[in-house]
């Protein structure tokens, strides 16, 4: 059975249109094995009250939680957050405020970071990520990063397959328009899609290394978008990767 899943999409949380039932009630009718809703953090990226913050995280948790409980055995409802990797756009002094075990961050599913390696978005390196991440008892991972792009300068793929995998950080396979690469003809090209010698290594090392691959459509309004899966689906078929998504590693069909 093809893969079917997508963790990362946005709610009236944050900066989505739509309220987390109506995301995990279309999700059902799309026959999504899993949906992942990963509402934005706090940043000034967003305009002000658009994203999470630490007083509103219970609740945001606690609402995706019974939502789980709800559509148990129609869709696995999953509870993630999405951070800006930014220190010009994000404040992560309150990471210092927590032991591990008392970490809000730690009720999470998972996390996703996105900017990670972009200096053009002023995202923080792979060391930053490296020394962050044992703070962080969840899951995390890549959103939406163009890899062949933000690391292809300053590390080899096989190395950034290894790292990635011992510090059991996942990379996000993202599938709609607003994460590729422009096309003369109108269309976009999805990042992992891009024909490079980076990315085709790349992949080859996730194979021996067990990088962990998940899928994720980005949805803020479209919710036809919900389902838009099929070609990262398609290409984890192709180069051998299906193992290595997610779904199969974290969370059971029942989470």
């Amino acid at each position: 059975m093809p893969l079917h899943f997508n963790l990362h999409n946005h709610s009236t949380w944050s900066d989505g249109a739509a309220t987390p039932r109506d995301l995990a009630e279309a999700a059902a009718r799309c026959g999504l094995s899993h949906l992942g809703i990963s509402d934005h953090f706090r940043s000034t990226k967003l305009e002000p009250g658009r994203g999470l913050d630490l007083e509103r995280l219970p609740a945001y948790i606690e609402e995706l939680r019974g939502l789980r409980t709800q559509y148990q055995g129609r869709v696995a409802v999953l509870a993630g957050l999405e951070i800006n990797f930014s220190l010009v756009q994000t404040d992560f002094t309150f990471l210092s405020q927590f032991e591990p075990g008392k970490n809000p961050l730690n009720r999470l599913d998972y996390l996703l970071l996105e900017s990670v390696g972009d200096a053009d978005a002023w995202g923080l390196g792979l060391e930053e990520l490296l020394r962050l991440r044992p703070l962080l008892q969840v899951p995390v991972g890549l959103a939406h990063n163009d890899l062949e792009k933000n690391f292809k300068d300053t590390t080899h793929p096989e190395v950034l397959a290894k790292v990635l995998a011992q510090a059991q950080v996942f990379v996000e396979l993202a599938t709609t328009r607003r994460n590729g690469r422009p096309l003369k003809n109108g269309g976009h090209l999805p990042y992992y899609r891009v024909g490079s010698e980076f990315n085709r290594r790349f992949y080859a090392a996730c194979r021996g290394e067990g990088v962990k691959l998940s899928i994720g459509c980005d949805v803020h309004a479209d919710l036809e978008e919900l389902g838009a899966t099929t070609d990262a689906a398609r290409f984890l078929a192709e180069e051998g990767l299906e193992a290595n998504a997610v779904i199969h590693h974290l969370w059971s069909l029942r989470a």
